[in-house]
């Protein structure tokens, strides 16, 4: 258990760290780190790293933000209390950024737009309705403006 053995609070302090080799391979620890294990999500949840992972998400280096986003994926995904977290830490602006954005990354486009297929499918079949931003408007349009770009691929996810 990283956290045990004092692992998790370095990896989550290197999110800051000048070096942006060292961002990304710190999101990248906490991502593989904390998919599909509740316990590990918690304590990262815990311990505050939504909030810097988000604004990694608007980074202008691709490789980054593309961490960022994984780390994101893997905390939230299937977790109410992450959701909530991404919600409170204003994660759908990064998300809608990510979208709107000529200046973005393709790849990076697709990464949201299946972050956001997720949340959404998870919302349907858990009946919950956490997240709000899902049915705004402005929201549901960076989505669907997405239809007109000219990645097949992006399309149809």
């Amino acid at each position: 258990d990283l956290d045990k053995i004092g692992g998790l609070v370095p990896v989550i302090q290197d999110l800051n760290n000048a070096n942006e080799e060292i961002r990304i391979t710190s999101a990248w620890i906490l991502g593989t780190a904390s998919q599909n294990n509740a316990l590990v999500q918690s304590q990262i949840l815990g311990y505050g790293a939504l909030a810097r992972l988000v604004k990694m998400g608007y980074s202008t280096s691709a490789k980054e933000a593309a961490k960022a986003m994984y780390a994101i994926s893997a905390l939230i995904r299937n977790n109410v209390n992450g959701q909530e977290a991404f919600t409170s830490e204003n994660g759908n602006a990064m998300l809608q950024h990510i979208l709107g954005s000529n200046s973005v990354d393709v790849r990076l486009q697709k990464k949201a737009v299946f972050l956001i297929t997720d949340l959404a499918d998870f919302q349907l079949n858990s009946g919950s309705s956490g997240l709000p931003f899902l049915s705004e408007r402005v929201f549901l349009k960076s989505v669907t403006d997405m239809l007109s770009k000219f990645d097949l691929d992006l399309q149809e996810k």
